[in-house]
């Protein structure tokens, strides 16, 4: 009976129950919000070592990636920013995404939402390197083009490829901010819609 019980409530938990976080250095990331499956992450947020993170995408529509905490200070005269630019906090992040869905994917998308579900405007300072040379950062090995895009929201559509089922696409971008968030969210879909506001 108490096997029964305990089964019936890890149903209820719904996903989350499974869900897994690594933290690197200050930043957790974690899959808990479902549509993916984070196998592993590493490195220091740098330009040369980036956070690379591995995940399992099944869902076909929008997954998103939670990221909680803040970097750990090093000394410099922006002691939670990675990459040198003029941001409080910024770090290089590559995300290396399998394909498990039944679909080509001729694009890939990802934006910055804060909070959760409302996308990031061009004033709220958080950004893919606004203002810096590290927007020009952002690209893909499987993708020949990398439009960041500042309006409406803060996002980059990588386009002119293909990842077939059971491929893999690395795709590289730095994420900065002028203030300490108590998470952010990385949506990731394919093809590009737009979220509301």
């Amino acid at each position: 009976m108490a096997a029964v019980r305990v089964f019936v409530f890890v149903l209820l938990m719904g996903s989350s129950a499974w869900a897994d976080s690594v933290t690197l250095d200050g930043l957790t990331f974690s899959d808990e919000l479902g549509g993916f499956r984070l196998l592993s992450a590493s490195g220091s947020g740098t330009p040369d070592d980036p956070f690379v993170v591995v995940e399992e995408v099944t869902a076909p529509e929008q997954v998103v990636l939670t990221i909680r905490g803040s970097l750990a200070a090093r000394p410099g005269r922006l002691a939670h920013n990675r990459i040198g630019s003029d941001h409080p906090f910024g770090y290089a992040l590559r995300k290396v995404v399998i394909n498990r869905t039944d679909s080509v994917w001729t694009g890939y998308d990802v934006e910055l939402q804060q909070p959760l579900a409302l996308a990031s405007t061009q004033d709220d300072g958080l950004s893919f390197g606004e203002g810096s040379a590290f927007q020009r950062y952002a690209h893909a090995d499987l993708f020949q083009v990398a439009r960041v895009m500042q309006k409406p929201l803060d996002g980059i559509a990588f386009s002119m490829g293909d990842v077939p089922p059971g491929g893999r696409i690395a795709l590289d971008f730095v994420i900065t901010d002028i203030q300490e968030r108590p998470a952010i969210f990385l949506a990731q879909r394919r093809p590009w819609v737009v979220s509301g506001r």
